[in-house]
């Protein structure tokens, strides 16, 4: 997450060198947004199972990369942000469990899942246990049912 020393001066605390948003719906694409308009230096990349969508995120501006295959976004990422549909987090983490070699040594996971139980589940089931680099995060507000370029509005 980048929060914001002071909102006037717009400086970032978040130094991740890749960043990677598993899941480009409404709350990954408004972090994605969020990351931008802070000043975040870091390369974000995408993962989604529609190609449309990254192509989109990628022509606003929202992320520098992206694709459809967890692998080949995960090389390098410094941290990975969950955010797809709690329903679809066990198997997005057993994918994540395979390909985390590829990732960058000390990767931060956490996710955005509004039913922190049910996500914890999960990830003992995948993993055996919570990965000790795991942070179990929450959106605070949002939701999985609209697009992610409604915020197309907002910035307009």
């Amino acid at each position: 997450m980048t929060l914001m020393a002071d909102e006037n001066l717009k400086t970032p605390i978040c130094h991740e060198s890749r960043l990677l948003i598993v899941g480009l719906g409404l709350i990954g694409g408004s972090l994605a947004a969020a990351l931008r308009e802070s000043g975040f230096k870091g390369q974000i990349a995408a993962c989604d199972p529609d190609g449309n969508e990254i192509a989109l995120g990628i022509e606003m501006g929202l992320i520098d990369t992206g694709g459809t295959h967890l692998y080949e976004q995960l090389r390098d990422a410094s941290m990975v942000v969950l955010a797809v549909p709690v329903l679809a987090m066990e198997s997005v983490m057993a994918t994540l469990a395979e390909a985390l070699p590829y990732a960058a040594r000390n990767v931060v996971l956490t996710d955005v899942g509004s039913t922190k139980a049910t996500i914890r589940a999960y990830a003992e089931k995948v993993f055996g246990q919570v990965p000790t680099n795991m942070v179990l995060g929450h959106p605070i507000a949002g939701s999985e049912k609209a697009a992610w370029r409604r915020l197309i509005l907002v910035f307009m």
